[in-house]
C-alpha cells in the first residue's frame, strides 16, 4: 500500500557557485519529513535501479534548460507520485538503499534547522559585540577627556559645516570634565536607548541540583541550580506552598539570570525561577524536551542581547512582566511570541524518554540517527518484551493535552528517526510513546504468554475491557461529516473491521452509524487547501483534509465524506484493518499461501539482471 508522501511546497535556494536550485519540502502523514533536491532523488533512483532493476516507477526526466512555472509544478507532482509509488514494494521499504537515504535526508533537515538556529545565535553575538565596542569607545573617550586629551571627531555625512559648533562642545567638555560626561546623551544602540522589551532579559534553561527549605523562612526554598556555568547559582524562591519539595529535586526550569542579586532572609538569591500563576495555582515553567542547562531562551520577533544586569531604578522587569503570559495551549509567550530554545542535532549518543501505556516512562540510550525500528528493538530489550511480539507494538508521537488527556499525533514509520522527529515537531507538548499497533481484539490472546506484553496492555482489566463496546478501537478527535446531511458533527471510533460514527444532528439528537469494512470499495485523502505561515526561518503548513470512501448501501455505491485533520491516521487504520483481515483469512484457510516472507534488511539482495514485471494494485489516495 502507498505511504502518504506529498510535496505541497518548494522553494528556490542559492548554491555555492551563485546559481539557484529548487528545494522540495516532503511531508509524510501531514508532517514535514525532509527537504531534498531533485539531484538527490535522481541519484537515489539510480541506486535503487542497480538493486531492483526496472521494476521502479517512472522518475521525472532531467531538464537541461530553465523550467517554466508549469514545468516546475509538473515535476513537483511527478516526484510526489514517485515517492508514493516506490513505497508500495515491501522489498524496497526493507532495503538498505531505501532506509539509508531517508535517514540521511532526515539528518540533513535537522542540520538545516540547527544551521538556522546557529545563524540566529551568531547575529545575537554580533549585536552584543557591537554594543560592547560602543561602550568601550565611550569609556576611552571619557578617560581621555579627564586626562586632558583633546578629541578630534570627523564630521558625519549628514552634518557638514558644523565644525565651529563641535569645537565649542569639545571646549565645554574639557572644562566640565565628569560633569559634562554625566549629561551626555545616550549613544544609539546602548542599553539606555534600546527599546524596553523581552530582549533585555537573560532567560536560560537550568537544572535544580538540590533544593531545601530556607532555615529562616517557612515559605521559601533555597535551590542550587546548574545554568551551564562553572559553578551553580543559589536561588531563593517562594514556592513552598505551591510545589512539594520532592518535585523540586533534579527539575528542569527556566531562570531569569540578570536580576540584581538580593538577600532574602540572609541568603543571596542570584536568579529567579520563572512560573505561571493564576488565582487558583502556581506552576513552574517546563522547558522543552532535550534542553540542557545554559540554553538561551530567545524570541525571533525581539532579537538582541540581554543586559548584563537589570537596573532596578529603571524598572525594566516591571515593564516587561505584564506582557508575559501563557497562550491557549499553555505555552509561555511574550506579546504572543513563544519562548524558543536553541538546539542543534548531530549523530551522537542521547537519552530518549519513551512513554509506556501504563503511564510510566523509561530512558533509552540511542543514537540520533537510529530509526524507529531500531529504537523499538532497544525499548523491547529494556522492558523485556519478546522479540517475536514486536510487530504488535509501534512507536507514536503523542501529544499531552490539558487535563492529562492524550492525543495520538501520528505513527512513526520504521525508517523515521524518532529523536529528529520529536525535536523538529511543530506540535506542542509532544512525546514518543510505545503503544499496541493492532486493531483486531482477538489478537490479544497471542500476547498472553509474554508477561511484559500483558503488562503493557493492562492485564488487570483486559478481560473485562474486551467486553466493552469499542474496546481496541482508535478514537479520533471530533470532526465533521456529510451524513445524513452536510455539516454534521461526528465522533469516530475505528476498529474490529468497522467505522463507528456517533453523529450529532442539527436538532441536537444523536445518530449511531456503523460502516463495515467489507462493504468499503476504496477511499482517498484530499487536501482541501493549505496555508503556509512564515515566521522568520520557520515555515508551518496548515492543512485542511478530508477522507472520502465509497460504500455499498442498499446495493448502491455511495461516497461518504469525513472532514478531519486526522485523515492520514484514519487512512492508516483502514489499511491496517484490511491487512489484519487478510492475514487472519490466510491462517483460517490452509489452501491460501503466504507470499509475504520478504528478506530482512540485512540480507543480501541480488541485483536484477532482467526487467521485472509487477501487477498493479490500485488505491486512491
Amino acid at each position: 500500500m502507498k505511504m502518504h508522501f506529498c510535496i505541497p511546497v518548494s522553494q528556490q535556494r542559492p548554491d555555492a557557485l551563485g546559481g539557484r536550485y529548487v528545494l522540495y519540502s516532503v511531508y509524510l502523514d501531514g508532517f514535514l519529513f525532509c527537504k531534498v533536491r531533485y539531484s538527490q532523488l535522481h541519484r537515489w533512483n539510480e541506486q535503487l535501479k542497480r538493486v531492483f532493476g526496472n521494476c521502479l516507477p517512472p522518475f521525472p526526466p532531467k531538464y537541461y534548460l530553465a523550467m517554466t512555472t508549469s514545468m516546475a509544478d509538473e515535476r513537483r507532482d511527478q516526484l510526489e507520485q514517485y515517492l508514493q509509488n516506490v513505497t508500495m514494494d515491501p522489498n524496497m521499504l526493507r532495503s538498505d538503499v531505501f532506509v539509508d537515504f531517508l535517514k540521511l535526508v532526515q539528518l540533513e533537515k535537522a542540520i538545516l534547522q540547527a544551521t538556522l538556529r546557529e545563524e540566529k545565535k551568531l547575529r545575537l553575538e554580533n549585536a552584543k559585540l557591537k554594543k560592547e565596542i560602543k561602550g568601550l569607545k565611550q569609556e576611552l573617550i571619557k578617560a581621555e577627556i579627564q586626562n586632558g586629551v583633546k578629541q578630534i571627531r570627523f564630521p558625519s555625512e549628514q552634518v557638514k559645516g558644523g565644525g565651529e559648533e563641535e569645537k565649542k562642545m569639545k571646549e565645554k567638555a574639557e572644562k566640565k570634565g565628569e560633569k559634562k560626561d554625566e549629561k551626555q546623551q545616550p549613544v544609539a544602540g546602548s542599553a539606555d536607548s534600546k527599546p524596553v522589551d523581552v530582549s533585555h532579559l537573560d532567560l536560560r534553561i537550568g537544572c535544580i541540583i538540590t533544593a531545601r527549605k530556607h532555615p529562616d523562612a517557612d515559605s521559601l526554598y533555597v535551590e542550587e541550580v546548574d545554568v551551564g556555568e562553572t559553578a551553580p547559582r543559589t536561588v531563593v524562591s517562594g514556592l513552598v506552598n505551591h510545589v512539594p519539595l520532592e518535585q523540586m529535586q533534579n527539575r528542569m526550569v527556566v531562570l531569569l539570570c540578570n536580576l540584581k542579586p538580593a538577600k532574602m532572609r540572609g541568603v543571596v538569591s542570584q536568579a529567579m525561577v520563572m512560573c505561571a500563576s493564576s488565582p487558583e495555582k502556581v506552576e513552574i515553567l517546563a522547558p522543552p524536551d532535550g534542553s540542557v542547562p545554559g540554553d538561551r531562551i530567545t524570541f525571533d520577533a525581539f532579537p538582541g542581547e540581554p543586559d548584563k544586569e537589570l537596573n532596578p531604578k529603571k524598572k525594566i522587569w516591571e515593564q516587561i512582566q505584564p506582557d508575559l503570559y501563557t497562550n491557549d495551549v499553555c505555552v509561555a509567550t511574550y506579546k504572543g511570541a513563544p519562548f524558543e530554545d536553541t538546539f542543534s542535532i548531530a549523530t551522537k549518543k542521547v537519552s530518549l524518554d519513551i512513554f509506556l501505556p501504563d503511564g510510566r516512562s523509561i530512558k533509552v540510550e540511542i543514537l540520533t540517527s537510529d530509526t524507529a525500528e531500531r529504537v523499538l528493538e532497544v525499548v523491547s530489550h529494556n522492558v523485556g518484551l519478546c522479540q517475536e511480539l514486536l510487530g504488535y507494538f509501534g512507536l507514536f508521537l503523542i501529544q499531552f493535552c490539558k487535563e492529562g488527556r492524550l492525543s495520538v499525533v501520528k505513527k512513526l514509520a520504521d525508517f523515521e528517526l524518532p529523536y529528529v522527529s520529536l525535536r523538529s515537531s511543530e506540535v506542542e507538548n509532544c512525546k514518543v510513546g510505545l503503544r499496541k499497533w493492532y486493531l483486531d481484539p482477538s489478537l490479544d490472546a497471542r500476547l498472553m504468554d509474554c508477561r511484559t506484553a500483558v503488562d503493557l496492555i493492562y492485564m488487570q482489566f483486559l478481560e473485562l475491557a474486551r467486553e466493552v463496546r469499542h474496546y481496541g478501537y482508535v478514537q479520533l478527535e471530533p470532526c465533521t461529516c456529510d451524513h445524513p446531511e452536510p455539516g454534521c458533527q461526528a465522533l469516530l471510533s475505528v476498529g474490529n473491521d468497522e467505522i463507528s460514527c456517533c453523529i450529532t444532528l442539527p436538532d441536537n439528537q444523536t445518530l449511531d452509524v456503523t460502516f463495515q469494512m467489507d462493504r468499503v470499495k476504496c477511499w482517498q485523502v484530499t487536501f482541501l487547501g493549505t496555508l503556509l505561515d512564515t515566521d522568520g526561518p520557520q515555515q508551518t503548513l496548515n492543512q485542511n483534509l478530508e477522507l472520502r470512501f465509497q460504500y455499498c448501501e442498499d446495493s448502491h455505491w455511495r461516497w461518504f465524506v469525513i472532514y478531519t485533520k486526522q485523515a492520514f491516521l484514519l487512512s492508516s487504520c483502514l489499511k491496517k484493518m484490511i491487512s489484519e483481515k487478510t492475514v487472519k483469512q490466510a491462517a483460517e484457510n490452509p489452501e491460501m499461501k503466504d507470499y509475504s516472507s520478504f528478506p530482512p534488511r540485512k540480507s543480501k539482495i541480488k541485483i536484477a539482471e532482467v526487467d521485472c514485471g509487477f501487477g498493479n494494485v490500485k488505491e486512491d489516495l
